[in-house]
């Protein structure tokens, strides 16, 4: 198992050390590729990595598909970089270029309707469409790279741009379609550029697809300017590649860029002088000679890297430039490095059968290593398997002697037939009761375990393989049991989902239902108002806002606003110009009518000044302000004593509002209480708080409320509280209610509840007795004969 996951790590890495490259082609024979080439010699043949690179551009390259990958994995701080990406990519290439935009994820959208320009009011659109796009699902790469490139046509060289992870986790692709799909973009030009962005990258795929068609990979974040000028050039295709004294694993056709090498793996020996050929575009023949200076040595990573190539016919290259192929280097000697220390680990606990197999494994990817074959050499020589014992220099034992060992070893062979069995019975239960029980099947997979380790009279290496077994039975269970979890939490979240769907579902159609019974209601009362019901307009725009509010932004609903708004004000503006019209020839009778003359006969007599001061004087008693509830005598009693003068009050210094209280309460008691009788028998002045509203502010008692500096004599009483409540925090003030004075805070004072409603009565004024006496029956006789000549003349 370890040996299986070395040879699997060793080059599934592809790219991910790389940093991006660009590619560009050469133009003409003329101007032929500049080549290196990386030897590496081992026991059985010589390998190589040709590396070339052309010297320029073979052409610039105006259209350009942008694919942006909006799975669930692109989301957070790798949907901010992507969109960045895209961004500055629009803003730096020309405007003679052309750009069509897809989202990717569970379906591949066209975002533009075909190639526009890249600062069109068409791709500014697509940007908020995928700006808008929630990131949601998986990714099937190679459906989206078919649709995306279904409508390139022409002759003219196209580079295809992808946003995301490299994950094609909806759909996996074989070997066969990955190569199909390097032929199509070879034959029609296609260059695979790759912005590589996500919690977790797939650059097997990319680095394939970007040697093949001379495409760039970025890893990291890139400037939209270098990506702009970097998909602008075209690769130069060569075909009918063959070197002189070798073998290469390459397809017939290799893109070249001028920007970085392409590798192209081979065997065989080359020396110097050895020619390279091959025909560019157009059937012209290149070749160029390799000189001593550039062979370089290399290590098994290129032998590693030819052997993928050559047994998926020349698809599998995905290390992009030379940086590739360092990154290639340095990941097989980590794997390798790593696998001789666990070979030596194992050596010196003893597992040496273990040991020598990894380390036999290892030198098959470097079999130049020497700690390796060191470590090979000591395992072999010391170990007892390695080898066969050497021939006993003792006597041979007697038939005595053996009957012993016989039955000890025929005692060890039958335990260990029976532990197998256990064994056997136990793997089996588990797995036919994992389904339902896990738990009882790891529990019987665990006893057995246990069973095995504590076993005594077994072969060794019979109890490990068991050991093993039931080990590898356990962790299936477990396997079973995780998997069983998590279909588990996925039928839940799916009909969660579906719940979810179905409720939004009810909820929308509910919401229809309700639009539609409020915009019959609009309808209605507009039909109404067209009948005569004025009041029907504003009904019927009152339905429609509460319609907007149920579903902002709907058609249907701001129609019926407008509508109803409309007719309502077109209503009220034909209503106000046919009053205006109406008012207009009234004002005109009422020129007219002033135009009619009338005599004063008899005229209007007003009495003297000191008559009109005479009726105030005398009606003042009588039409005083009244209340409308009754009052108690005491309470009018409180009222009068308000407007008397107070004692001498003296505190300097704090002093508590109720020790001032009480000496006013006991004064006007004394002093003004007593009618006809002894002291304060009939009127007494009570001061009291009110609790309620002082809880509110905290205060308990009126002691508790100090004022500072009270010196007051002489002014009435209504004038000095006034005074002495203005010092109070908070401020309070006083009301007669219920045959007692309220000690309350002034905002409860002029509460409503509170107030007083007073009655004015005004009958005099309007109709005077007196003064109606005086003018001589006016209103009877006179008047009424003055008013109906008037009223003749009028006629």
């Amino acid at each position: 198992l370890l040996m299986r996951q070395l040879l699997g790590s060793a080059f599934g890495f592809g790219v991910c050390l790389a940093a991006a490259f660009n590619a560009s082609g050469a133009d003409q024979a003329a101007n032929p590729p500049s080549s290196l080439i990386h030897t590496y010699n081992s026991a059985s043949d010589e390998f190589f990595a040709l590396a070339l690179k052309a010297e320029k551009s073979a052409a610039n390259v105006v259209r350009h598909i942008l694919i942006v990958d909006t799975s669930a994995s692109q989301t957070g701080k790798y949907r901010e970089q992507s969109m960045k990406t895209v961004r500055e990519l629009l803003q730096n290439l020309p405007e003679s270029n052309s750009v069509q935009i897809f989202a990717a994820d569970t379906t591949t959208v066209a975002l533009t309707d075909g190639f526009v320009s890249p600062s069109s009011l068409q791709a500014s659109q697509a940007m908020d469409l995928l700006a808008a796009r929630t990131p949601l699902g998986a990714t099937d790469l190679g459906q989206t790279l078919v649709k995306a490139t279904a409508a390139v046509t022409g002759n003219q060289p196209v580079s295809l741009v992808y946003v995301g992870d490299g994950m094609s986790a909806a759909g996996l692709i074989p070997n066969d379609k990955v190569h199909a799909l390097v032929d199509d973009f070879q034959e029609r030009q296609i260059a695979y550029h790759a912005v590589l962005l996500g919690p977790a990258l797939n650059t097997q795929l990319s680095g394939v697809l970007v040697n093949h068609t001379g495409g760039t990979i970025t890893i990291s974040q890139e400037s939209g300017l270098e990506l702009a000028s970097q998909i602008q050039s075209a690769p130069l295709y060569v075909q009918n590649l063959k070197v002189s004294g070798g073998q290469l694993s390459a397809d017939d056709v290799v893109a070249l860029r001028s920007d970085r090498h392409t590798l192209v793996y081979g065997k065989g020996h080359l020396a110097e002088g050895a020619t390279v050929q091959g025909d560019f575009s157009g059937n012209q023949p290149v070749q160029w000679v390799l000189s001593s200076g550039q062979f370089m040595p290399a290590g098994p990573e290129v032998k590693a890297v030819y052997g993928q190539c050559e047994s998926t016919n020349g698809i599998n290259n995905q290390f992009v430039g030379l940086s590739g192929l360092t990154a290639a280097a340095n990941e097989l000697h980590n794997v390798v490095s790593s696998s001789a220390a666990t070979a030596e680990r194992l050596h010196r606990i003893g597992r040496d059968r273990d040991a020598l197999q990894l380390a036999k494994q290892a030198s098959i990817l470097d079999e130049n290593n020497v700690q390796l074959t060191s470590l090979v050499n000591t395992i072999a020589a010391n170990s007892p398997f390695a080898q066969e014992s050497a021939d006993d220099q003792l006597r041979a034992p007697s038939a005595a002697d053996q009957a012993p060992l016989l039955d000890a070893a025929t005692k060890i062979q039958i335990m260990t037939q029976k532990l197998s069995q256990e064994v056997n019975a136990a793997i089996d239960e588990a797995r036919r009761s994992s389904a339902e029980v896990p738990d009882y099947s790891e529990g019987i997979l665990k006893d057995i375990l246990a069973t095995v380790r504590d076993a005594a009279d077994i072969n060794p290496e019979v109890r490990d393989e068991l050991e093993r077994r039931v080990i590898s039975a356990i962790g299936a269970v477990q396997s079973d049991v995780e998997k069983n979890r998590l279909i588990s939490r996925q039928r839940a979240e799916a009909q969660a989902i579906s719940e979810s769907q179905r409720k939004l579902l009810a909820e929308a159609e509910l919401d229809e239902q309700r639009l539609q019974s409020l915009i019959d209601q609009v309808r209605g009362n507009l039909n109404q108002a067209r009948k005569g019901d004025a009041e029907a307009y504003e009904e019927a725009e009152t339905v429609a806002r509460t319609a907007l509010l149920l579903r902002p932004g709907d058609g249907t609903a701001t129609a019926a606003l407008v509508v109803s708004e409309a007719a309502g004000q077109l209503d009220k503006a034909y209503k106000l110009v046919n009053m205006r019209h109406d008012r207009f020839l009234e004002t005109l009778y009422q020129v007219e009518l002033s135009h009619v003359p009338f005599p004063d006969e008899p005229p209007v007599l007003y009495p003297p000044a000191d008559v009109w001061r005479a009726l105030s004087l005398t009606r003042k008693p009588k039409y005083e302000s009244v209340d409308l509830r009754s009052e108690q005598p005491t309470e009018a009693w409180l009222n009068r004593m308000l407007k008397e003068p107070i004692p001498n009050l003296s505190y300097p210094g704090e002093v508590s509002l109720k020790e001032v209280l009480d000496q006013l309460s006991q004064h006007y008691t004394d002093t003004y209480g007593s009618v006809g009788g002894g002291v304060g028998s009939d009127f007494r002045m009570t001061i009291v708080p009110d609790r309620v509203e002082l809880d509110l502010e905290g205060i308990s008692s009126l002691e508790d409320v100090t004022i500072s500096d009270v010196e007051l004599q002489g002014i009435l009483l209504k004038n000095a509280l006034k005074l002495i409540f203005a010092q109070t925090d908070p401020e309070l003030t006083y009301m007669i209610r219920d045959e007692v004075m309220v000690i309350t805070t002034r905002e409860a004072a002029e509460s409503d509840e509170n107030l007083i409603t007073r009655v004015y009565p005004m009958g005099d004024l309007v109709m005077p007795t007196n003064l109606h006496m005086m003018m001589g029956g006016m209103g009877g006789g006179g008047m009424g004969g003055g008013m109906g000549g008037m009223g003749g003349g009028m006629g």
